[in-house]
This record gives C-alpha cells, structure tokens and sequence, in this order.
C-alpha cells in the first residue's frame, strides 16, 4: 500500500503542509498507519475509516481530538488497490464541515489528479 497526498497549489502536500500541533500529528500518523498495515478491506470496515455522505468514492479518516480533523481520501484513483490519496484537509464542528464544501472539493481534486491537473507525492506517516 502506497499513501499520496494531493498537493496544494503552492506545491506542499494536503497532509506534510498541514499545521497542527504534534500530539494531533501523532494521532492522526497512527490511523495512517494502519492504511499501510492492512488490506483496504480491512480498513474500510473500521470506523476510523468511513464513507462521507455525498460521493462514496470519498471516505474520511476520524481523528478525535478537541479539534476533530477529517482529512478527505479516495481508493486510488490511479491504482485503485495499491494505494490511497489524501485530497483535502477538514475538520468536523458541530457535525459540519469545515470548509463547508470539504466533500465537493475533494471530488473535484480526485477529478484533477485523474486528468493529471494536480499533482501528488508519496506521504509517510511518521512513527
């Protein structure tokens, strides 16, 4: 298993470029992890790992915290069993999304990086 992460237009990658505080890091490189240590079909029955409402090709990674981070990813969509790509950071307030169209926007990425508009990168989680 292979993680991606989209790149921002300032070319850093959605996760890498992320700022958040390293116990949030930790928490959120250890749900990775696991990606990389099961088959998608294990994972995907987990509930850290659940589909979003609206476009079932985009599943959320649950990252609890006082600040519940949500990044956004999809099966591929390059090589649909050997990896995964991270396409958008979010979070969840108040059982909305922020930013407000998290899932349309990271259809709309998995769009570009399919038609080679976005770029991606290789992203290891840190342990």
């Amino acid at each position: 298993m292979i993680l991606f992460e989209a790149l921002e237009t300032d070319g850093t990658g959605v996760l890498s470029g992320w700022r958040i505080p390293a116990k949030l890091r930790a928490r959120l490189d250890s749900k990775l992890t696991l990606l990389l240590q099961h088959p998608l079909d294990t994972v995907f029955k987990m509930e850290a790992f659940l589909r979003t409402e609206g476009d079932a090709s985009i599943r959320k990674v649950k990252v609890k915290s006082n600040v519940q981070l949500r990044p956004l990813f999809c099966k591929g969509p390059i090589n649909g069993e050997g990896e995964v790509t991270f396409l958008l950071r979010a979070k969840e307030v108040q059982s909305g999304w922020v930013p407000v169209d998290a899932i349309a926007q990271a259809g709309k990425r998995r769009t570009e990086i399919v038609a080679g508009q976005r770029g991606r990168k290789e992203y290891v989680p840190t342990q």
